[in-house]
């Protein structure tokens, strides 16, 4: 069953709106979930997926899902798959509760991907370049900058 049989605005890695945006393409360096955090590896030349919160400042944006193979539980990508890896732009994520417009996100560890929480601007230990651009609960358009 694909994600629009079920009435929902979207899913997790899906561009969010047609707001400017710059999509990069990498290949991947292991599994990568769509709607992951991805940073690049030691050498530059691949993507992998952020594994914990001391990984948040190496950023380099978020996995897409592809239109190619829309499952209800989301499109992995695997080593040596090319990553569409969105750098700028409006991205559908997973969010733990809810995030109000303008609130930035914490990170924690999680089982498949890092959980997003939101929180005020400001907040200490909070991610640089994720913001929320609308408010909503648990599927959340976010900006990347």
């Amino acid at each position: 069953m694909a994600w629009y049989d079920n009435g929902e605005k979207g899913m997790v890695g899906q561009i969010a709106n047609l707001t400017f945006r710059r999509v990069e393409s990498f290949p991947a360096g292991g599994s990568i979930k769509a709607g992951s955090l991805v940073k690049l590896d030691s050498t530059k030349s691949k993507v992998l997926k952020l594994n914990d919160d001391a990984d948040k400042g190496a950023i380099l944006g978020v996995a897409l899902q592809e239109n190619k193979e829309v499952y209800a539980d989301g499109y992995t990508y695997h080593e040596g798959d090319t990553v569409s890896v969105l750098t700028k732009g409006d991205v559908y994520m997973a969010v733990s509760g809810s995030a109000k417009y303008g609130q930035v996100f914490t990170v924690a560890d999680g089982t498949e991907t890092l959980t997003l929480t939101a929180v005020d601007a400001g907040t200490e230990g909070a991610v640089e370049g994720l913001m929320a651009v609308e408010n909503a609960s648990d599927l959340v358009a976010v900006r990347v900058k």
